[in-house]
């Protein structure tokens, strides 16, 4: 299987240090999980196979067995009968079908082992598949952030600072004259404005001075 051919000495505890290792990590990873894929159909394909040929083998263990009993029943029957030459027959088929037997046994043995392993390699593959996703995920994420800082870099040299840092003055500058010429407008029209008395104690003096007047002048 290609993966484990490429990195069968890494263990998947492992594969986050080794990853973080490449030159281009999220194109390897996106590279491995193909593989990965890949060997995990091939691997579910030989499995599929396997359990195929272990039902053959069970049809052909179950098939010798019945043979063996057919012809050890015949051999006892030819016996009892006095008839040798039927039983000596029925013997040599039944030891021929005791050998069969044996090497379907045999078979059904290997066939169980190598489903065992291609059964372990798939979970092995699973599990690589699950931590490469992950990974994937994480590099992908932080290549975006390292772009977005790259690119707010790119612009902030591109201002000139300097030029800013004026322009802000002079808008700061032209905000407090304009809120100066609003106070001093305000400062006039409450001093002038309508003609109106500036201090209303004021006024009531001059009402008063103004009734001393006038009844001064009457008297006189």
């Amino acid at each position: 299987m290609g993966i484990f051919g490429r990195i069968k000495n890494i263990a998947v505890a492992d594969v986050n240090d080794f990853l973080d290792g490449l030159e281009n990590p999220v194109s390897m990873v996106k590279q491995y999980i193909r593989e990965v894929e890949e060997a995990a159909v091939q691997a579910q394909q030989a499995y599929a196979n396997q359990l195929v040929a272990e039902r053959q083998v069970d049809g052909l263990i179950a098939e010798a067995q019945k043979a063996v009993a057919k012809r050890t029943r015949q051999a006892e029957l030819a016996v009892d009968q006095g008839e040798d030459g039927i039983a000596a027959l029925a013997l040599q088929e039944k030891l021929v079908q005791q050998q069969r037997l044996q090497t379907y046994l045999d078979q059904k043995e290997l066939l169980a082992g190598q489903t065992a392993v291609l059964n372990e390699e798939l979970k092995k593959l699973k599990d690589l598949h699950a931590v490469l996703q992950d990974k994937l995920l994480f590099l992908t994420s932080r290549a975006n952030a390292a772009q977005a800082i790259q690119n707010a870099n790119a612009a902030l040299r591109s201002f000139d600072t300097n030029k800013i840092a004026g322009g802000l003055a002079r808008i700061e500058a032209g905000i407090w004259r304009s809120e100066a010429q609003a106070s001093a407008a305000r400062h006039v029209q409450g001093v002038f404005g309508g003609g109106a008395p500036v201090n209303a104690g004021l006024a009531a003096d001059v009402q008063e001075e103004l009734k001393k007047l006038k009844a001064a002048r009457s008297q006189g």
